[in-house]
């Protein structure tokens, strides 16, 4: 694999001149510290991997983690020469042996989880090669910039950093880099450049480079990492060489961006031919198709092109916050401290009957037991009612006044303000009330359980009543005190110690 290559060369006119500064920027790409050295790296490295997702975003794989409810690593594959770069992967084993990963993967599919195996290869030497090029498939259009974190502003996204250019003399010109007070400049850069392109995480800039001096378009693309202070220049001819268009200087680089929350800069990259470019089989082709224009200006779009930068220090072992802890839209079950004990699996799930629950997966409709272990067919029997507890008739009644309850004792004296829309009776001291769209329990004396009305009340079960605010479900105990938190799109009442509960939609 041919890779892009650093020059310290910025123009022909004062390259003697910059060798001690460029020599001492070049460090900068190489990672903290040697992957060879990392176990964990290592463990996976030249191994067939059992992969069962991935994405480009660090998020959307700890969904499909998350989702899976599988004992699983994610891996950057930047750091992999057998993988595409830019992935984060999914892997839930690794094996020498490719017979043994087949039959690993294949009991996954068993168990109807998708994956596919493939060989990581050794890791990456980024300190020998740099950088990593990948070429996109596709060309560069409106909808894959969506996806670039542009700030052509000289100011950083979070405001603590600004750039300036000096163009002097050629002795002066520079980068000028100004944190605060603290003010550097970088000497020696031989460029010109309109836009600057942010990282995402502000602290390395990307341009295209103009040289100065050769005067035949863009050369390539700097690269400055602010908080070391230093520079690299990746060459466009190395990519055109790739590509077989010849070895021509005037590669021009376009559309450069940095993609969001990564370590890849995107550019396109055209060469501009104007005679003969020196390759046989390219100036054949163009004499049959310019004729007499063959000396004129040739342009041709050579592609899209992506350089992933050696991965910077990230977490990959702690779940980002925005992941659910849990699969959205299914269901599972919670005690009565609402701690997830069946994890959400199921696309259906019913009430628990001596020991037995009711549940459908995919196609299967199963019964499982209380360690979510899938036991046989679905039980037949009748799901449990919503009943309170049995006591004694209360001595107090609901009446209705005017378009209004309220409540009376057996001399018909009324004890509770007609106030409420909708009024039960009372049962073991407790009564189910509804005022303005939103419902709740009061007690003998006309006091509202816990204080707080609810989008939904539903009758107490297992000392525990379900209720809805802002449309997710909680419970609440017989002192109004709210003991689970809404969370749950979907809850039923507890039976025999757990609740069927829905996360996400």
């Amino acid at each position: 694999m041919t890779t892009a290559m650093f020059s310290g060369q910025p123009g022909k006119r004062q390259g003697l001149l910059l060798l001690p500064v460029i020599f001492g920027l070049l460090l900068f790409l190489v990672p903290e510290q040697s992957l060879a050295q990392d176990d964990k790296l290592a463990k996976y490295a030249n191994k067939w991997l059992v992969v069962i997702g991935g994405d480009q975003t660090l998020t959307n794989a700890w969904r499909i983690k998350v989702d899976n409810e599988i004992e699983s690593d994610i891996l950057r594959s930047t750091y992999f020469s057998g993988l595409n770069p830019g992935w984060f992967l999914v892997v839930t084993e690794a094996h020498k042996s490719k017979a043994r990963a087949l039959a690993a993967s294949k009991k996954l599919k068993r168990r109807k989880i998708d994956n596919y195996i493939k060989n990581s290869g050794p890791l990456f030497d980024f300190e020998k090669e740099k950088v990593r090029q990948h070429p996109q498939k596709t060309k560069a259009d409106q909808s894959s910039r969506k996806s670039c974190f542009l700030h052509t502003k000289k100011q950083s996204p979070d405001g603590n950093l600004t750039v300036s250019f000096a163009f002097q003399d050629p002795t002066a010109d520079g980068l000028v880099i100004q944190r605060g007070d603290d003010k550097k400049t970088l000497a020696g850069l031989f460029f010109k450049t309109e836009e600057i392109f942010w990282s995402a995480d502000s602290k390395k800039i990307v341009f295209g480079d103009e040289d100065l001096y050769a005067g035949s378009g863009n050369q390539g693309f700097i690269i400055v990492n602010v908080e070391t202070q230093s520079v690299a220049k990746i060459e466009t001819t190395k990519f055109g060489t790739r590509l077989q268009r010849g070895q021509r200087d005037m590669f021009k680089v376009s559309d450069v961006c940095w993609l969001a929350d990564s370590d890849v800069v995107m550019f396109r990259l055209s060469v501009n031919y104007m005679g003969g470019s020196g390759h046989r089989g390219i100036d054949e082709e163009r004499q049959e198709r310019l004729g007499k224009n063959f000396d004129k200006n040739d342009p041709v779009d050579l592609g899209t092109y992506l350089i992933y930068l050696p991965p910077g220090p990230l977490d990959l072992e702690t779940r980002p916050a925005d992941v659910p802890l849990y699969a959205l839209n299914k269901y599972g079950y919670i005690d009565k401290s609402g701690k997830m004990i069946i994890k959400p699996k199921f696309d259906q799930a019913g009430s628990f009957i001596k020991g037995f629950a009711n549940v459908k997966l995919g196609a299967l409709e199963k019964a499982i037991n209380k360690k979510g272990q899938l036991i046989g067919k679905p039980k037949t029997r009748v799901e449990p009612k919503a009943v309170a507890a049995v006591s004694e008739p209360s001595k107090i009644k609901p009446i209705k006044v005017g378009q209004h309850f309220g409540y009376q004792d057996d001399s018909g004296m009324i004890v509770i303000d007609p106030l409420y829309d909708r009024a039960g009776p009372f049962e073991n001291g407790l009564a189910l009330v509804a005022i303005g769209g939103q419902s709740g329990y009061i007690n003998v004396k006309g006091e509202t359980l816990g204080g707080v009305l609810w989008e939904e009340v539903h009758p107490f079960i297992e000392d525990l009543a379900r209720v809805k605010r802002d449309g997710k479900y909680g419970y609440i105990d017989k002192s109004g005190k709210l003991v689970i938190e809404p969370q749950f799109s979907q809850a039923a009442d507890f039976s025999q110690g757990l609740a069927a509960v829905k996360i996400g939609q």
